[in-house]
Parts: structure tokens; C-alpha cells; sequence
């Protein structure tokens, strides 16, 4: 993707339940800590974005 539109960010978008479940997690809590991930936390049944997670 980077090869072919550099410009754009890409995000993995996830269930909220998953953000709040794997991300309580130890290897979860590093990788947010880190700032490796640039997330977008979903409700899948209302169908809304409840949470952006980026990178600082």
C-alpha cells in the first residue's frame, strides 16, 4: 500500500470489545504503549467509531 498511495494512513479498525479485552492484556497494554498500532475501536451493532488510538 505504501508502494502505491504513500500519502494515506492506514488503521486497523477492531471490535470495542476487543480493545477492551486483548488490549487489557499484557502484550496488548506494551503495543499500545508503545504506539506501534494506529487503531479505530468500533461498536459492530451501532455501527459508530468509539475510539481512535494513534500514534503521538
Amino acid at each position: 500500500m505504501t508502494e502505491v498511495e504513500p500519502e494515506r494512513e492506514l488503521y486497523l479498525a477492531v471490535a470495542n470489545s476487543v480493545v477492551e479485552d486483548l488490549f487489557a492484556e499484557p502484550v496488548g497494554k506494551l503495543l499500545l504503549k508503545n504506539r506501534r498500532l494506529k487503531l479505530i475501536a468500533f461498536d459492530p451493532k451501532q455501527e459508530v467509531i468509539k475510539q481512535w488510538i494513534v500514534p503521538n
